[in-house]
């Protein structure tokens, strides 16, 4: 009998260990922050446009030019400069400053938005006041 006992407290011991060590699947992790993300811009203030590009973050940081086109004959562009962070371990915010320069929109905006981990592919959005950014893990 003392066998038996002996045997269950320390298979219950053993599960213990061995749960505490598996990751939670809702944990965000500096995995899910770092690396390659799609970036689509979307800007719907002063005129209509759309650029995307795959960026990577590196430390919860970036600091990249997303896109140019032509509008008026003028080169525009867009870039976006900021940190994703973890927040509650299960979510993620991106927030900073979206660009805009050329002749039809100059200046900085800020953005802040969730981006939900639990999604396949990780994904969200942070609006801004030159209009949307749509992120999108690699």
């Amino acid at each position: 009998m003392k066998k038996g006992i002996l045997f269950f407290v320390i298979l219950s011991i053993g599960l213990t260990l061995v749960t505490s060590c598996v990751k939670n699947k809702d944990e965000v992790t500096a995995t899910d922050i770092n690396g390659n993300w799609l970036v689509t811009c979307t800007i719907s203030t002063c005129y209509n446009a759309t650029v995307s590009k795959t960026i990577t973050v590196s430390d919860g940081k970036f600091d990249a030019v997303i896109g140019s086109y032509t509008l008026y004959g003028q080169t525009e562009s867009v870039s976006v400069k900021g940190t994703l962070e973890i927040v509650n371990n299960n979510g993620i915010e991106a927030s900073g400053n979206e660009f805009l320069t050329g002749s039809a929109c100059n200046g900085g905006n800020g953005f802040y938005g969730t981006i939900n981990s639990t999604k396949n592919p990780i994904s969200g959005d942070s609006p801004s006041s030159w209009g949307n950014i749509h992120w999108e893990k690699q």
